[in-house]
């Protein structure tokens, strides 16, 4: 392979989005297709979920899963006939279905490319679940993995550490529901893997800072119903309970704003170098990493103003993209669907550098990425893939990529 070509990454489609879709509902819609007996309306939903770019990935993972739960190891029946199986589900050309609808090729190809990333599963005789897209084709073989990753190295999980007033500290990896602390009367209380704010009662302002580690995310809800999520490497320092004019928060890493709607009292976000961004309500993601080359500001819905420095301040309108550098604040439109990725379960590596690669998956399976004799080799990705991928067959996903990688205890050494 040349320096410098497009080569197509592998995806992992066991996706979990609870944010944008019901997964049970999507594959309740599977189940029916597959059983012929799809209603008209059922039919419309499911080609709704399929062409809509939020859900689409999520259809393909949660149908990959079920078919991959046929093949787990173990079962007495063995490893089923692929093939057989997607012939039986492409010979659905008319859904039982009152009234009667055409059949359609959208979901041939989502079977199809299923079913032959199932083969492939078979070949390489992995626990992951990779398929490609529909114009690539699988390279012919692979390259070694000189060490065998150690069992500690794992995909990235819910977690936090969440810093009180008193400097004190809790860890919300492995807590349970229920209250965590009382911060001047602000009730701080876990509800089902998210830290949810009630002030209505504090008697003082007290300041918190939740922080994730590498490895590690979480969502919170803010005393003003502002929800947040934050992705591996990230914090943000906020009061228990909002008052006067602002509303101010300082944030680290990425974290993404569903800021809730207080004309009176504009949302302010502070960040590194001196920038910031004041919102009154919307919706949008901010990428501020230390190893990053700009900060860049993401809105997807309302309206907000970007401020860096000295520079004019510029005010953002839905899908564009603010990089916010030492120079000036350049506005771009934006990828929405890959600036989002991390926080809908999976990784978007569609045109992006080995060292954009790198440093997400760094972040995520809290690795250390050295570049053997400082060259990063010129090799652009496309694809996406599951946040969810257990790290040795990301090790083999990278090696059939045609990386050459080498692994010393936590450190992933890139050879050129």
């Amino acid at each position: 392979m040349k320096n410098g070509s497009t080569i197509p990454f592998f995806a992992h489609p066991i996706f979990h989005n609870p944010i944008f879709m019901d997964q049970e509902r999507i594959k309740y819609l599977l189940q029916q297709f597959r059983k012929q007996q799809l209603t008209a309306a059922e039919d419309q939903e499911l080609q709704t979920l399929f062409n809509d770019e939020t859900s689409a990935d999520l259809v393909r993972s949660t149908l990959g899963s079920m078919m991959q739960q046929l093949s787990m190891p173990g079962q007495a029946s063995g490893q089923p006939d692929w093939e057989a199986m997607s012939e039986q589900i492409l010979a659905t050309d008319r859904i039982a279905s009152n009234p009667p609808v055409k059949n359609n090729t959208k979901y041939r190809r989502l079977f199809i490319r299923t079913a032959a990333a199932a083969a492939l599963l078979a070949c390489i005789s992995t626990a992951a679940w990779f398929w490609f897209r529909p114009a690539d084709k699988a390279p012919s073989s692979t390259i070694a993995m000189e060490v065998i990753p150690p069992a500690s190295i794992r995909p990235g999980m819910n977690g936090a550490i969440l810093t009180l007033d008193d400097n004190s500290q809790v860890s919300l990896d492995s807590a349970g529901n229920g209250l965590i602390a009382d911060q001047q009367g602000a009730k701080v209380v876990l509800q089902n893997g998210a830290l949810v704010y009630d002030g209505k009662e504090a008697k003082a302002i007290a300041w918190n800072r939740m922080s994730t580690p590498r490895g590690r995310q979480f969502h919170l809800t803010l005393s003003d119903g502002t929800r947040v999520w934050l992705n591996a490497a990230s914090s943000i320092r906020y009061p228990t309970r909002f008052q006067g004019k602002t509303r101010k928060v300082e944030i680290s890493g990425e974290v993404y704003f569903e800021v809730a709607n207080q004309a009176s009292s504009p949302f302010i976000v502070s960040m590194r170098n001196g920038n910031s961004v004041e919102v009154l309500g919307t919706s949008f993601n901010l990428n501020t990493y230390e190893d990053e080359s700009a900060i860049r500001a993401t809105l997807l819905e309302g309206s907000v103003r970007v401020a860096s420095g000295n520079f004019k301040s510029i005010v953002l309108e839905p899908g564009q993209q603010a990089e916010m550098g030492t120079e000036k604040i350049r506005v771009n439109n934006a990828d929405i669907p890959k600036v989002m990725a991390w926080k809908n379960g999976v990784f978007d590596f569609e045109g992006a550098g080995l060292d954009e690669v790198m440093r997400q998956l760094s972040r995520w399976y809290d690795v250390e990425v050295l570049y053997e004799k400082n060259i990063v080799p010129n090799i652009k990705f496309g694809g996406k893939m599951s946040r969810n991928m257990q790290f040795e067959n990301m090790l083999k996903a990278l090696e059939m990529s045609k990386v050459k990688v080498k692994l010393d205890n936590r450190k992933l050494i890139i050879q050129p």
